[in-house]
Formats: structure tokens, sequence, C-alpha cells
């Protein structure tokens, strides 16, 4: 059983009865579920917002030293990540006994590209691995300095298969020096190379900036550069880009990269432009809309999202579930018990119910939630207690009454005296909530 309760004007509490959320949505939680399957579950690395995400990695750092494969993830997820501050504690793995974590930091130090690191990448050149020597010969053009991508020439001047990336780099490098950032911008997407700009967000940033508020460039370009800045976490830009997700002549690739911008930017403005690729031909997008919806973590998609529930099934109805749990923010029975001990009371249709089977319905399963009263799970005792209390009518108060005088459990006690206050009527007041507002 799955409930939402709308405890406040813009905020819905939820119920899982006891049971520990099942993905946990904290952000540790998260981020392991990450690192240790990062072939599946590397997108929600996105979940977390960068300043509370690099820290818990960095933690992880220590914590997985002896677990080669774990740590390699957690590296990269730092270079994913793009912030400056984590770029000492990858430089201190740039040396490790097992090469598979020295490329990992190596190709993670390239992405951060803090020219305090440098060295490290340098001496990575003529490392005896040539996965590190691979990951080196690719981060040393990240840097934009030309001494070191002299370097990279000179040490792999002998090994034809990296001479590849060695070239890139001396050319990109060159290029930033002798014609300025935008010009690099500009041939990349003229060539249509947006995979390299997301390589070297930290480089062009501003360059890309620019160039996606240019009226020179076409609405396409536009839209794409925006979309690849939204998912480097550059919000600014997201009132000018959710617009274009209701331009029909964009492509399904320039619309999927729009979405998860939008996303992992989360930017309120797109909600509403979103909801129709709920419903989209193509399911990439389906469930990169679900997804984003869910980032965003604003309430007011959360009946879109219900009907979409109410007709999915497969993969896409765990996604959902997963963007419901995102959008409410309380857990459910401290705080419907604070509106009823405050004297306050819930309207109809301030509540979902999602059973067992996945039904849809507004009405109080009373049975079920009479039932887990008895249950031995402290948790399942309090949400039933909370939920009987502010929803049931007057013909539940012997119910309540009988399980309180044999409960031992505070929290569970809580619970069903505001219950037994609410429908005793000693001085409630219901509170009805106005209605939810429209999706911005």
């Amino acid at each position: 059983m799955f409930a939402m309760i709308q405890v406040a004007p813009t905020q819905w509490a939820r119920f899982e009865f006891g049971r520990e959320l099942d993905p946990p949505l904290t952000d540790e939680a998260t981020l392991r579920r990450v690192v240790h399957d990062p072939a599946h579950r590397g997108d929600e690395l996105w979940d977390v917002r960068v300043h509370l995400a690099w820290p818990i990695l960095a933690r992880f750092l220590e914590e997985f030293r002896y677990q080669p494969g774990a740590l390699q993830a957690t590296l990269r997820c730092l270079g994913e990540l793009a912030w400056d501050e984590p770029a000492s504690a990858v430089n201190a793995f740039a040396t490790h006994e097992h090469p598979g974590v020295r490329a990992a930091a190596i190709e993670a130090l390239g992405r951060l590209a803090s020219f305090a690191t440098m060295p490290s990448v340098a001496n990575a050149l003529v490392d005896p691995q040539p996965d590190v020597r691979r990951a080196a010969a690719i981060a040393a053009g990240k840097f934009g300095v030309p001494a070191l991508v002299i370097a990279a020439a000179q040490a792999v001047r002998d090994e034809p298969a990296l001479h590849g990336f060695v070239h890139e780099g001396v050319a990109r490098t060159k290029a930033q020096v002798d014609a300025g950032s935008e010009r690099v911008v500009r041939a990349l997407i003229e060539t249509s190379q947006w995979r390299d700009l997301h390589g070297w967000i930290g480089v062009h940033r501003r360059a890309l900036l620019d160039l996606s508020r240019s009226p020179r460039a076409s609405d396409r370009a536009r839209a794409r550069m925006q979309g690849i800045l939204m998912i480097h976490r550059v919000r600014k830009v997201g009132p000018e880009a959710a617009p274009y997700l209701a331009d029909d002549s964009l492509d399904a690739e320039t619309h999927l990269e729009l979405i998860v911008g939008l996303g992992r930017s989360r930017v309120p403005h797109g909600i509403a432009p979103m909801l129709p690729f709920l419903r989209h031909d193509d399911e990439r997008l389906q469930h990169a809309a679900v997804v984003a919806l869910g980032r965003i973590g604003q309430p007011y998609p959360w009946r879109h999202l219900m009907a979409e529930w109410d007709a999915r099934r497969g993969r896409l109805r765990d996604w959902i579930r997963v963007a419901l749990r995102r959008l409410t923010s309380v857990e459910g029975a401290p705080a419907v018990t604070a509106v009823l001990a405050g004297g306050g009371g819930f309207a109809p249709g301030s509540a979902v119910f999602v059973d067992d089977a996945g039904a849809v319905s507004e009405q109080l399963p009373r049975q079920w939630l009479e039932a887990q009263l008895a249950s031995p799970e402290v948790g399942a005792r309090r949400d039933a207690a909370a939920l009987l209390g502010a929803f049931a009518g007057p013909d539940a108060l012997a119910t309540l009454r009988a399980y309180r005088a044999r409960e031992g459990d505070a929290e569970v006690g809580a619970a069903l005296d505001a219950g037994v206050a609410r429908l005793q009527g000693a001085g409630v007041v219901a509170r009805r909530f106005t209605p939810w507002p429209a999706v911005p």
C-alpha cells in the first residue's frame, strides 16, 4: 500500500506503512546505488544536488579504498559532476596501486581540469599500464594548456594508438589559444559534434552560454546548447529553454536533451511543456519525462503522473512510483498527526491510495487499515492509526479507542489520540485546503 496525503496547500506526505522506502530516496542511498551499478543507474547521479553529492562521494573514496570496482565508479562520478572542490581528493588516487583506479582518477582529473592536478596527468603519461597512459593522453587535452599537450605528444610518440587523442588535444588547445573559446564552440556546433561539447563544458561554458542566446544561431542549435547547459546544471537558461519542448520541428535527440536538462537543473518552467511527453510515441521520451518531473520535485504534476500510473504497466510504472515519492516531501504519519493535533482536518480529494495490486483510489481502504492496527510492526500501526484518524467516519471511534487502550508505543498512541479527538469533535475545525494550483 502506498498513499499520498495533502497536508498543506503546497505539500504532500507519503505513507509506506512502516516499510523502508524501496528504493530508498536518501542522497547517500541514491549514490550508493549509482556506484554499485553504474551501467544501469548512472543517470541517478543527477538525482542528488551537486553541492550535496560531492562530499558524500568523497567519503566513499575512503570507504571503498580496497574495493577497486566501487572506487573506480566513485572517481568517475566525481569527474561527471565537474565540481572543483573534490579535485584534490581525486588526485590522491592518481598513484593508486590498482591500474584501473589510476586510470579512473586520471579520467576524472581531465574532466575536472583543475590546474593544480596537471602534474599527476603528466606523470600518468609514462605509466607502465596502457589504460592509464590512454586516460592521460585524453585528459591532457582538456586543460587547454599548450605545455601539457606538448608533453603528451612527446610521451606517446612511440604509441600510434594514442596519437589521435593527442592530436585532437593539440588542435583544440591551439584553437582555444589562437581563436578563443567561441570559435571552438562554433566549429563543434557546425559539425554537429554535440557529444564533444559535453566533454568540454568546463572549458567552454561561458562561450556556450553566450552562443545559446545568440540571434544568429538556429532554434535547433539554441535548444541543443541550452539542453547541454542544463544537463551540466546551468539552471539560468531553463526559462528560455522550456518553450522549445513545444516545437515539433525539433528532433527527438534535442527534445531528450532538453527534458533531461530541465530535470537535472530542477527548472519548474519545464513542467507544463513536459507533460505531453508522458504519452509520446518514443519510450525514451516517456521515461525521461517521468524521471524529470520527479527530479524537479514540484507537486503540480501529481495527477498527471497518477493517471499514467493507472494506465501503465511494467518498468515505466516503477519510475512513475519513484517520481511520485519524490513529489512527497515529508513522511506521512507525523505530518497528518500534527495537522489533527493542531485542530485541522482533511477534505475529500486530499488523499490518494494505491493498493498492492496497483489500483488507484481516493477511497479510504478502511478494512485493510484496521487490520494493520494489529500489525507487529510499529510503523504499520502508526501509519494506519494516522489515516483512520484523519479520514474514517464516526463509526470508527470505537475501534480506535479499543486499540488505544492496549497500545504501548508513544508515537502510535499520539496518532490514535489525535484521531479519537477528531471523531469526538473535541474542538476540531475541519480545514479544507485550497485547490491545487495550476501547473506553472
